[in-house]
């Protein structure tokens, strides 16, 4: 497809932002169509008791100074318009167990990470040893990781890589208190046991293994960054009005529809909204197959969360540059029962411009089910009763209570907090059921990856539900969607001389 066309992106989170800043600089008419009142998605940051929190809680890597991540910021000319903080290499981690009051520090970072677990475990420096090899050999398959030319389908090299990602753990490392350690990081992805695929954990094991970190002062920033690389080469973003028809004739798209009523004429259209959506859009049934349309049905969603955003007291706690996981126990890294009970739990305070030694505002994440907020499933945000506001409350004390085992100066530390819950997720990004991860990555799904091309020949896929989720993910998804845009090899070369 050549330039000056005009692509629509239906979704202004990381992904449709991502394509449009890229397919923008290329020369194509980018129009983005966000049904928020702001783009930016789960990038999104907001104020309330005079504070700054992040709708999600994002940890990346790629900006090393040949990282990927870096490599298509500079690309984009965007690499100075945010700030990103390291995490400690020496003390990346904190994992917390609540049943024996025990705690480790440990180092992630890939220089450290050997001798920082096995100083703790010194019969598992062997196992150690064998597991971050092991990471790297199936981070060797993820040719899109490494910017490198990616067949529309990958077939995966390694014997890791499908192996539940339980079993991968168990595969090197003997002893359970530390293969709990290394699968905390699971609820950055929804790790399920028996079901999550071992690509998935070493993707993000390798985040921190390459060097993690996060943006300062709110990950809006980096929104702002992509949508003003956008509208710089010309595109629009038009928000609060949300695409509802996808036009066909002849096999092709022809427009996308808003619910203002908006026709924007299009030669392309990249969705980033979960496959149902998209699919109940289009006008002509017949353009998908019926195996295609029955994709969404055969997903199963992951996990949704349940997240804690406080604002802390001034001077009444200390900023760590750490992540911290608590755990109930051994057991809980896996846990089945998620959020009620909350027995295991992600935690940090988030970094800001110019930060200094006390945080200014404290972060927790419970993974929750669905189930957990069903009955209230068809109330609208400000209308969902009393009932609804105590299962808030009585969540936000558990969590803090449990954490305040960690972190016992927490409680009093706290000055305000805000609260969201599946239903906040859903109704924000559009995932199905909450979904804090897109469809749940299963290996023993036959189509573990979702291709960027569809049935028709200009509507494309990008987004946290095409091959990964995440920053990382989603990113380099994006360039994998506007690779079937321009052609095979186009982009990555341009990406690979930088």
């Amino acid at each position: 497809m050549k330039p000056d066309k005009n692509i629509v992106i239906i979704g202004g989170g990381l992904g449709g932002l991502v394509c449009g800043a890229i397919l923008s600089k290329e020369g194509y008419g980018v129009t983005v169509v966000e049904k928020n009142a702001k783009a930016g998605g789960c990038l999104q940051s907001y104020s309330r008791f005079g504070a700054i929190f992040d709708t999600g809680m994002h940890v990346f890597g790629g900006m090393n100074a040949d990282g990927n991540i870096r490599r298509i910021c500079r690309y984009l000319g965007i690499e100075d318009s945010f700030t990103t903080i390291d995490f400690d290499t020496d003390s990346t981690a904190e994992v917390f167990f609540g049943q024996d009051k025990e705690r480790y520090a440990v180092s992630l970072s890939g220089d450290r990470f050997v001798d920082s677990l096995s100083s703790i475990f010194p019969s598992q420096r062997a196992g150690l040893e064998r597991y971050k090899d092991a990471v790297g050999r199936v981070m060797e398959d993820l040719d899109l990781f490494h910017l490198r030319s990616t067949p529309r389908m990958p077939v995966p090299r390694s014997e890791d890589f499908l192996t539940p990602a339980d079993a991968f753990i168990g595969k090197y490392i003997t002893d359970a208190r530390l293969r709990a350690i290394l699968a905390s990081v699971n609820i950055l992805y929804g790790g399920v046991k028996g079901t999550t695929p071992a690509y998935l954990h070493c993707a993000i094991t390798s985040i921190f293994l390459n060097g993690a970190c996060r943006v300062a002062g709110g990950y809006s920033t980096f929104a702002d960054a992509l949508a003003g690389c956008i509208k710089s080469h010309g595109g629009v973003i038009i928000t609060g009005d949300a695409a509802c028809a996808i036009s066909t004739s002849g096999g092709s798209a022809t427009s996308v529809t808003t619910a203002s009523g908006r026709r924007i004429e299009a030669d392309a259209v990249i969705s980033s909204l979960p496959l149902e959506a998209m699919l109940s859009m289009v006008d002509d049934d017949r353009l998908f197959s019926r195996t295609y349309r029955t994709i969404p049905q055969k997903k199963r969603d992951s996990v949704s969360a349940f997240i804690i955003n406080a604002k802390i007291k001034p001077d009444a706690m200390e900023y760590s540059d750490s992540i911290g996981f608590y755990l109930e126990g051994t057991e809980a890294a896996w846990s089945a029962d998620q959020g009620m009970k909350a027995e295991k739990i992600m935690y940090m305070t988030p970094p800001m411009i110019g930060q200094g030694r006390n945080a200014e505002t404290f972060c927790a994440i419970v993974p929750m089910h669905w189930e957990a907020v069903s009955r209230w499933e068809s109330t609208t945000h400000g209308r969902r009763g009393d009932a609804y506001h105590r299962f808030k409350q009585e969540m936000a004390a558990l969590a803090i209570s449990k954490l305040s085992a960690s972190l016992p100066s927490l409680p009093e530390a706290i000055e305000a907090i805000d609260t969201a819950s599946p239903l906040t997720i859903r109704d924000y990004t559009g995932a199905r059921r909450g979904a804090m991860c897109g469809y749940l990555n299963d290996c023993a799904d036959p189509i573990p990856f979702l291709p960027v091309n569809t049935r028709v020949p200009n509507i494309f896929l990008t987004g946290q539900n095409v091959n990964m989720h995440g920053f990382c993910g989603v990113t380099l998804t994006a360039v994998q969607t506007c690779e079937a845009i321009f052609g095979r090899d186009y982009l990555i070369n341009k990406l690979n001389l930088l």
